[in-house]
C-alpha cells in the first residue's frame, strides 16, 4: 500500500509542474486544480498529525517525569522515617498499622463466618473448637507481641537519654576545661603586662662606665634605678648629661646649700661631713687603666647650689668627673636613685 500511495504522489506531483510550465494564457481544467488542493490537504493533514504526535510526546514525558520525582521524594520520606524510628527503637508506624488492621480483618471475617453459618447440632464440633483456639492463640500472640513492643521502646528511650545525657555532661566538661584555659592565659598575659609596665615606669637598668666611684662600683657594673623616689643626701643618682650619656654619681649638695672642699674633707654650709663610703687610698686611673689618668681638682672657696639642682660628685675623687667640670645637675636630668647593684664578677 506505502508503494502505491508513493506513484500516486509522483503522478499528481509531475501533473502540478505541468499546470505551472503552462503559460498564463491557458486555462488549467478543473481536474487538475482539484488534484493540487487534495495535495495541498494531504501535506496539511500530515503536518498537524506531527505536531499532535509532538505534544502528546512531550506531555507524556513530562508526566512520568513528574510521577517519577513523586515517587522518589516518597520512598525516601519512608526510608529516613523507618531509619529514625529503628534508631529511636520502634518500628516503623506503617507497618505496625498494617499488620493490626490485617489482624482485625481477619478475626471479623471469621466472627462472621460463625454468625452466618446453620445451627448444626447442639454438640461442639472439632472444626469450630480448632477455630476458636486458633482465634484465641493469635490473640495472645498479638497481645505478648504489643507487650513485648512497648517494652522495648521503652528501654530504647531510657537508653537514648542516657546517652543524651553523656554527652552533655563531655560537652559542659569540654567547655569549661576550654573557659579555664582561656582564663589562665589571660590572667598569665595580664600578669606579664603589668609587671612590664610597672617596671618601665618604677624600674630602669643602666651600666656603669669608668672608675669615678671606686670601690662603690666598677667598670661593667649592671645598676638597678628607682625612678620614683625622692632624692636625699649621700645617694647615688642616674642622671644624663648634655651629650645624653647616663652617669652615676654621688649627691652631696642639695638645693640651696654652700659646698666647699678643702684638703680632701667636706664642708657642707661651713660644717665638715664625715664620708664614711671613701677608700682610704685613692686608687689612680693608672694603676686600673693607664689610659684614663686625670688630675683631681678641689672646690676653690664655697659654691652655692641653686635651686632645682643637686651638686654631685665621684667616690673617687681625686680621678673622678662631676659637678666640679660640669656643673650642678637638673632635676629634669635626674633618671632616680641606685637601689641593687649587680657585680661584673657574679654575671
Amino acid at each position: 500500500m506505502s508503494e502505491k500511495l508513493i506513484q500516486e504522489k509522483k503522478k499528481k506531483r509531475k501533473q502540478i509542474k505541468k499546470t505551472e510550465e503552462l503559460p498564463a494564457t491557458k486555462k488549467v481544467s478543473r481536474k487538475t486544480q482539484s488534484i493540487v488542493d487534495e495535495t495541498n490537504a494531504l501535506k496539511n493533514v500530515q503536518k498537524t498529525k506531527k505536531r499532535r504526535k509532538r505534544v502528546v510526546s512531550t506531555y507524556e514525558s513530562v508526566s512520568k517525569k513528574k510521577q517519577e520525582t513523586k515517587n522518589k521524594g516518597a520512598i525516601h520520606q519512608r526510608k529516613v522515617s523507618e531509619k529514625y524510628l529503628f534508631f529511636m527503637g520502634n518500628e516503623s508506624p506503617k507497618k505496625s498499622k498494617q499488620v493490626i488492621s490485617t489482624q482485625e480483618i481477619r478475626n471479623q471475617k471469621e466472627l462472621e463466618k460463625q454468625k452466618l453459618a446453620p445451627e448444626r447440632s447442639k454438640k461442639p464440633n472439632s472444626s469450630s473448637k480448632a477455630a476458636s483456639k486458633t482465634f484465641e492463640k493469635q490473640k495472645t500472640r498479638s497481645n505478648n507481641s504489643s507487650i513485648h513492643a512497648a517494652e522495648q521502646a521503652k528501654r530504647s528511650t531510657k537508653a537514648q537519654h542516657q546517652r543524651k545525657k553523656q554527652w552533655q555532661l563531655a560537652q559542659r566538661k569540654k567547655q569549661q576545661r576550654r573557659q579555664r584555659i582561656r582564663t589562665l592565659g589571660i590572667s598569665i598575659g595580664g600578669g606579664v603586662l603589668f609587671v612590664m609596665l610597672v617596671l618601665m615606669y618604677f624600674f630602669s637598668v643602666t651600666k656603669v662606665y669608668g672608675y669615678s666611684m671606686l670601690p662603690t662600683l666598677a667598670d661593667g657594673d649592671l645598676v638597678i634605678i628607682n625612678k620614683q623616689t625622692n632624692v636625699t643626701r649621700y645617694q647615688l643618682i642616674a642622671f644624663r648629661t648634655d651629650k645624653k650619656d647616663v652617669i652615676v654619681r654621688r649627691v652631696v649638695g642639695l638645693p640651696g646649700e654652700k659646698i666647699e672642699l678643702r684638703q680632701g674633707k667636706l664642708y657642707v654650709n661651713d660644717e665638715e661631713r664625715v664620708e664614711f663610703y671613701l677608700a682610704e687610698e685613692e686608687t689612680s686611673a693608672e694603676k686600673v687603666k693607664p689610659s684614663l689618668a686625670d688630675t683631681g681638682q678641689e672646690i676653690s672657696g664655697l659654691q652655692s647650689v641653686p635651686e632645682h639642682t643637686y651638686y654631685v660628685l665621684g667616690d673617687n675623687r681625686s680621678y673622678a668627673t662631676d659637678s666640679r667640670y660640669f656643673g650642678p645637675v637638673s632635676e629634669d636630668q635626674v633618671i632616680g636613685v641606685v637601689t641593687m647593684r649587680q657585680p661584673e664578677e657574679s654575671r
